[in-house]
């Protein structure tokens, strides 16, 4: 059940700011550092507190990607980004987290959620051990439990 890049507009509520080739998503990618390039990873120009991720958008490009989701205001030079998909939206850790709350919501699946100060992640991997047993586990493979991570 892969999303499209032309659902994305519907989805988050962004604008289409440039259309090339209508190709599913894969794989989200928000760290330069760290690329998985397929023709169906999208790029999503998150805003940090010590990075801005617009700022690696041309990186981005000449490592492969073609597919970008951008905050609403960004001027992209169409040039630099030449027969690329380019979904501008009001907030991109915002669409971030609605696209994988979609998504997961086309599975029937139960959600559980670990909190606390210590130890989550290795409760985490005892619950999936645990109940691989009598059923299908889905978990994150590594520690991801802030806004970012949890959608990732």
């Amino acid at each position: 059940m892969a999303i499209l890049f032309s659902q994305l507009a519907d989805i988050t509520g962004g604008d289409l700011e440039q259309f090339h080739l209508d190709q599913p998503l894969s794989h989200l990618q928000i760290d330069s550092r760290k690329w998985s390039i397929t023709s169906d990873a999208v790029f999503l120009a998150i805003k940090g507190i010590k990075h801005d991720g617009h700022d690696f958008i041309e990186i981005a490009y000449e490592s492969g990607i073609r597919q970008f989701i951008i905050n609403k205001g960004f001027k992209f030079d169409p040039v630099v980004l030449e027969k690329c998909n380019v979904l501008a939206v009001p907030d991109t850790l915002k669409a971030l987290q609605v696209i994988t709350a979609y998504h997961r919501d086309q599975f029937n699946l139960k959600v559980i959620a670990i909190n606390g100060s210590n130890g989550k992640t290795i409760v985490k991997e005892w619950l999936s051990q645990i109940l691989s047993r009598n059923f299908k586990v889905v978990k994150s493979p590594k520690s991801f439990n802030s806004r970012i991570g949890v959608p990732l």
